[in-house]
């Protein structure tokens, strides 16, 4: 574990020194900040009377985050991730370390698991702030004193433990390629037929609908368990592949 958490450590002096971090706390807020914009010129927000404010506003943000932003931020998290090395031709001496390849692979994964939820917390964090300054600044929206912050955290948390399987199948592009459109593309090209798809029955057998069908359900009010287990499976089984596949390609750069 000690070799483990060394080889981690490095992958994080690395992306301290590249725009993830930036990435992936930026994004979150910029999200929130337009919304906030667009509240601030509004007289209404739509609620429905007796309707929790909170919960009302986390639906609405969630439709957003889950369906379109979080995976294309994941496709962005992931390609930078993968290009980091490719670009800095570090990517064959890593490999030349004496550690097994699989930490390396391993260690990439776990920060790519780290930066989405660094994201995820970003978000609710400016949730509550959004909540919080609107109270303030409109009083008129009547924002409730109470919030279900149980509630808040599983709406987002379940479709982010769906994602997992995202996450890894995206960092397997973006180090199997090393290059950052084609992780870019596969990530856009994903999410896309994912939209599409949705509305019809396939919709179910496609991973990249899972979060969001995991979200619609958590919406109305029923379980999520079957699409967890499953996600987390077919996310081991990712995984496991990914590092198998990584561990014996050969290295040219």
């Amino acid at each position: 574990m000690k070799e483990f958490f060394a080889v981690f450590s490095a992958e994080l002096l690395k992306a301290k020194r590249s725009l993830l971090l930036k990435v992936s706390l930026a994004i979150p807020a910029g999200i929130m900040l337009f919304e906030w914009i667009g509240a601030l010129q509004r007289n209404t927000l739509g609620i429905q009377p007796g309707v929790n404010f909170w919960s009302a506003i986390a639906e609405h943000i969630s439709r957003i985050w889950i369906f379109l932003l979080f995976p294309l931020l994941i496709t962005l998290q992931t390609a930078l991730i993968g290009e980091t090395d490719y670009r800095e031709g570090t990517w064959k001496v890593v490999c030349s370390q004496p550690v097994k390849r699989w930490m390396a692979v391993a260690a990439k994964q776990c920060l790519a698991v780290l930066a989405a939820f660094i994201s995820l917390i970003c978000l609710l964090l400016c949730l509550l702030l959004f909540g919080f300054s609107l109270g303030i600044l409109k009083p008129e929206f009547q924002v409730s004193a109470y919030i279900p912050l149980a509630e808040l955290g599983w709406f987002f948390l379940a479709p982010f433990v769906i994602s997992l399987l995202i996450i890894s199948f995206q960092t397997w592009v973006s180090l199997n390629w090393g290059n950052f459109i084609v992780s870019c593309s596969t990530g856009i090209t994903f999410t896309l037929v994912a939209l599409f798809l949705f509305d019809h029955e396939c919709s179910r057998f496609f991973p990249w609908s899972f979060p969001g069908l995991g979200l619609y359900r958590l919406i109305d009010g029923k379980p999520v368990d079957d699409l967890l287990y499953l996600s987390l499976a077919l996310c081991a089984g990712i995984t496991l592949a990914a590092n198998l596949w990584l561990s014996n390609k050969q290295v040219d750069r």
